[in-house]
């Protein structure tokens, strides 16, 4: 649905919880367009909403931590992904993003066990492949970076980002395997 489309339906979502304001289900969507128009704090303020009315609602707390993250609040991001997957231990897209989160952060090997996550619950998340093999650069673990780069790659070439990753593994892993040899060709023999 194009951004414009989206007014439409937040003015008919409005008029749904004006006539009913415990209608849950008209707040996660009006959170959910104003998501998709990029406008998160009024995402979130919806999103509360919709949480206060259903506090078992895995899908608004995936995308109220998605609104966050957004907005590089990856701290709050980070809570309210665990909560929905505290509700719904199934959700690789949840999983993906809190990976994401923690790599925002700097928190690789946090990233790396999301990512894994993200990937076993759902193996053609060419994204979640690319991110954990970003993560596993970023650890200097290039043989694994390789591995999931690969298969992010298999799965969606046109992808340039993973290319591009991919290559900078393969060349880290080149640059510190020449290293290793330099050094111990010229100070341990």
């Amino acid at each position: 649905m194009k951004k414009e489309m989206y007014d439409d339906a937040i003015t008919f979502f409005q008029k749904a919880v004006q006539l009913d304001p415990k209608y849950r289900w008209a707040f996660r969507k009006l959170g959910y367009s104003f998501m998709k128009k990029e406008m998160y704090d009024d995402a979130i303020t919806f999103f509360q909403k919709a949480v206060q009315l259903d506090p078992k609602d895995s899908w608004t707390f995936g995308n109220m931590g998605y609104s966050f993250m957004q907005k590089e609040m990856y701290d709050d991001a980070i809570t309210f992904f665990q909560k929905a997957v505290q509700l719904d231990p199934k959700d690789s897209w949840t999983f993906g993003n809190m990976g994401y989160s923690f790599m925002k952060k700097e928190m690789y090997d946090d990233a790396i066990t999301f990512f894994q996550k993200a990937v076993q619950l759902d193996p053609k998340d060419s994204w979640a492949f690319g991110k954990l093999g970003y993560s596993f650069t970023k650890k200097e673990m290039y043989d694994d970076a390789i591995t999931f780069i690969q298969k992010a790659v298999q799965l969606d070439p046109d992808v340039k980002e993973n290319l591009l990753n991919l290559g900078i593994a393969f060349w880290k892993k080149r640059k510190v395997s020449t290293f290793k040899y330099i050094f111990q060709e010229r100070y341990l023999n």
